[in-house]
């Protein structure tokens, strides 16, 4: 049987959804850990990881590194994950640029994973810290994207586009004052992530506090009948001792704790039905390669 239908044979009848996105920006690796070798090894072992966990994943590739390291694109497709983008360079936030340039970004991005794997991205997730504003919704529904993901909901005033955005109260959804066809994550939706002291400022990454504040995520989570993302990114997980053993923890307390595990692509296709509360949103700062 193929991979993809292993994975695709997921029961979605959970307490919890559960999602995990692989950040895949050999640019970063490059900048911090010296090379892309740490991207390419770091990109197998969660392959390696993920597949015997039976567990779906979206890849967020950006556009340069889909262009540069195309097999890496069809090998996630053809192990059954989904792949959306991660903007085209991740030289900046979305936030703030004007819509012309969002919109040629990503249409860089979806124009190289489509060129890797012959289908194009549903989805994009915001680069650096995830901050978009009415600009990039727009910029997605010019590029026929679906969804945006983004850590910090568009829900505080306006935009520089003029246009006041809020987040759904219920799963993924169009934002209140954004485009019709393009989703975004509900207010409530717990992140969690993982990290690395080779970037300044942030201390260096333990097991030990890892699975403490992710498996707090999923409690909070089963309590809400919500949803929790997990990103991680392969130069990260490769440099960073025990983070594979931490990432395979956490998958398999939340199965334990009855989550549904689905891709990005898989959520936006259903239609929002279970109430997540609306809160501050509680995860950690967001590191730079994000």
């Amino acid at each position: 049987m193929a991979e993809s239908a292993v994975l695709g044979s997921i029961s979605t009848a959970g307490a919890f959804t559960f999602l995990v996105r692989v950040d895949c920006e050999h640019g970063e690796a490059e900048r911090w850990a010296g090379s892309a070798e740490a991207e390419e090894r770091g990109f197998s072992a969660m392959l390696a990881l993920l597949r015997n966990a039976g567990v779906p994943a979206t890849l967020a590739f950006v556009g340069l590194t889909a262009l540069t390291y195309p097999r890496w694109v069809r090998d996630g497709v053809v192990a059954g994950h989904a792949a959306a983008g991660h903007s085209h360079t991740h030289a900046r936030a979305y936030a703030g640029q004007p819509l012309e340039w969002q919109a040629a970004d990503m249409r860089a991005m979806a124009d190289a994973i489509q060129a890797a794997v012959g289908v194009r991205p549903r989805g994009v997730a915001g680069p650096c810290h995830g901050a978009i504003d009415a600009n990039t919704l727009r910029a997605a529904e010019m590029t026929g994207l679906e969804y945006v993901l983004t850590l910090e909901p568009p829900a505080h005033g306006s935009s520089p586009a003029g246009i006041s955005l809020s987040a759904p109260e219920m799963g993924f959804a169009p934002a209140a004052g954004g485009p019709a066809s393009v989703q975004v994550p509900p207010a409530g939706m717990r992140w969690i992530w993982d990290w690395t002291s080779l970037q300044p400022g942030w201390p260096a990454f333990t097991t030990l506090r890892a699975s403490e504040d992710w498996q707090a995520a999923v409690d909070d989570a089963v309590a809400e009948a919500g949803l929790v993302g997990l990103i991680v990114h392969p130069w990260i997980v490769h440099t960073n001792a025990g983070e594979l053993d931490a990432i395979a923890g956490i998958l398999d307390y939340a199965r334990q704790r009855g989550a549904c595990f689905q891709t990005f692509d898989d959520v936006v296709s259903q239609p929002a039905s279970t109430p997540t509360p609306r809160r501050t949103p509680t995860a950690r700062k967001a590191g730079r390669s994000l």
